[in-house]
């Protein structure tokens, strides 16, 4: 099976380098937002609101390198241009809005949709909890347990566990089981979401840039367009595979719908990329 992360080795590399130091501050975070949870004085409400500010608080941590690999994104961009396409005085004003505007926004984006999706496993649970006459102690030590899963996990989980209360495994073999069934998807969900930011803080830099390049009048948007190329094998998502090759202008989306890679749905380890194009006249 096919790794590569994008259909460019520098891209890739660069990918590669985010999506791990986004997997282990996404695991640590989830640590971390829990750790001061005490049981016995449990408030539901409350202590879930504390848990989703220590979350996104902890997650920040990442947004200097986040901006450092969206410069080291743009510079590849310029890198290949000129040696592509002979585009050799291209200038690119760091400090302007744009970009750090972006990747924040994309920071943002992706915390936000954790945050929701926590929030709807949350509440779930909360009403399991109503309808097994858990105590709050219970509640709070099954969230500590259960915080990082999906809603669709959640339900994984306890089915798991209620088929092997059905077949009469020990408790201790049971929880064993169980944790190793919750640490699976959640792993599963931080890679996924790990990967689909570091494509798009990488991507999206890029197609920041192009628009700047044509905003400055540097780059003229009559003779260049931005042209999506994926990685090409049997594992190919369908969008990825439909998108290869697409053009578009400068500024604008792909027929597909989307400014830049990650293509969705459905959201996937997207492995495309963009790159600046002379236009097919």
């Amino acid at each position: 099976m096919a790794t590569e992360s994008s259909p460019y080795s520098e891209e890739q590399e660069i990918e590669e380098s985010l999506t791990e130091e986004l997997l282990a501050l996404l695991a640590l975070s989830l640590v971390f937002s829990t750790d001061k949870i005490v049981m016995s004085q449990f408030e539901p409400a409350a202590d879930f609101n504390i848990v989703q500010q220590r979350f996104r608080n902890k997650m920040s941590e990442v947004l200097p390198d986040l901006n450092q690999s969206s410069r080291s994104s743009i510079e590849i961009a310029l890198s290949r241009a000129s040696k592509d396409l002979g585009l050799t005085d291209l200038n690119i004003d760091y400090s302007n809005a744009i970009f750090r505007e972006f990747v924040a926004d994309v920071f943002e984006k992706h915390i936000e949709l954790v945050s929701q999706t926590n929030r709807t496993m949350f509440n779930e649970l909360r009403q399991i909890a109503f309808e097994e006459g858990w105590s709050n102690q219970e509640l709070a030590r099954r969230f500590k347990d259960y915080f990082g899963l999906t809603p669709n996990h959640l339900k994984t989980v306890l089915n798991m566990e209620r088929a092997l209360l059905e077949d009469g495994v020990k408790k201790k073999v049971r929880d064993s089981l169980l944790k190793k069934r919750i640490d699976q998807l959640i792993e599963w969900r931080l890679n996924l979401i790990a990967v689909q930011m570091s494509t798009e803080i990488v991507e999206g830099s890029k197609d920041s840039a192009f628009t700047y390049l044509v905003t400055t009048g540097q780059v003229s948007i009559t003779e260049y367009e931005k042209r999506w190329v994926s990685v090409i094998d049997e594992v190919t998502s369908s969008i990825c595979l439909s998108s290869h090759n697409m053009r578009a202008d400068i500024g604008q989306k792909f027929a597909n719908g989307v400014y830049h890679p990650p293509a969705y749905p459905p959201i996937h380890p997207c492995r495309s990329a963009i790159i600046l194009a002379k236009k097919i006249l």
